[in-house]
This record gives C-alpha cells, structure tokens and sequence, in this order.
C-alpha cells in the first residue's frame, strides 16, 4: 500500500483507465499451499500436474476475495472458463514444502469479460520462483453461447470497485 502511495499521488489519477492499470500492477493475491505425500512421486517431487491444481486454486481466491462466489455461479446464466493455460517449471517443489502462489489480471479486459491471469509459485521458506504460469479465462453466456460484454459481466464491476476500496483509490 505504501509503495502505492508513493508511487501514485492520486491527483496524477485522471482516468478509470489509468486506476485500472493502478489495480491491476498492485493487486496480488496471495493462497497459501501445503504440499501432501498425495502429490509427490516416490521421492517426494510434485507431480506436474498439481501445479495446474494449484493455479487454479489461486484463481479461485482471488475471485472469492473480490467479490466473485463460485457457489452462487452455477446457479446463474453466466460460463467461467478456462481457454488456455501455460506454465514454465523452474523448480521442484517437495513432499512437505509450504508454498505461495501470488495471482493477478495481467491484461486489462476492455470491451468483452475476456481475462488473463499471471501466476507465481514460490517457496515459502526460501523465496524461490518455482513455476510461472499464464491463463486466459472468459465469461460466457449460456443462453447465447456468447463471451459476454464487459458492461454484461456484473462481477467484474462488483471486482473492480473491489481491488479500488482494498486499495483506498
């Protein structure tokens, strides 16, 4: 928060475009990952495949922190999904290493409810970057089996008023 403040005097804040970038270069969230035997080979390396378990999870936190729930989704007219996803392993993670994957927007969604995350994974202890990944995610109407319209997704509005509270712009 400080660093924002430093960084941004918000008299210099003159559009919502340039508050976004504000939001979007700022607003990590943080999910916390214990690693279980369940993961691991037989010498306790994570399969590769966890990873993308993983991500997801972190996805999901910053969706519940901004105001996103998952369980009310299914209920509505409205598709989240996932269209791509990529991931550069940099280390092995082990059978009881704690784990940090800090998730944010890293593509600013304009005119349809297109999103792209960027994810880290670090070691907890040691601060070390494990993997990187990307994914790009929309909102889809089941109805029209259309992407939506970014003045279509209610949440993103909900989310991006959000991130400016917990951010204080």
């Amino acid at each position: 928060m400080e660093r924002l403040k430093r960084a941004y005097s918000v008299k210099h804040i003159t559009s919502m475009f340039d508050k976004i970038l504000i939001l979007i270069e700022f607003c990590f969230v943080d999910t916390v990952i214990k690693v279980r035997l369940v993961e691991c080979d037989p010498y306790n390396i994570v399969h590769n495949s966890n990873y993308f378990v993983w991500f997801e999870l972190g996805r999901l936190d910053y969706a519940k922190k901004f105001g996103y729930h998952i369980k009310n989704i299914r209920d509505e007219n409205i598709v989240y999904m996932t269209l791509a996803i990529k991931c550069k392993f940099l280390k092995s993670a082990h059978y009881d290493d704690e784990l940090i994957i800090k998730t944010r927007i890293n593509k600013i969604p304009i005119i349809y409810a297109k999103y792209s995350f960027e994810q880290k994974l670090y070691h907890m202890k040691t601060g070390e970057l494990l993997a990187v990944s990307q994914t790009q995610n929309v909102a889809i109407d089941r109805e029209r089996n259309a992407v939506l319209r970014l003045e279509e997704d209610e949440r993103y509005s909900k989310m991006e008023k959000s991130i400016r509270e917990d951010i204080e712009i």
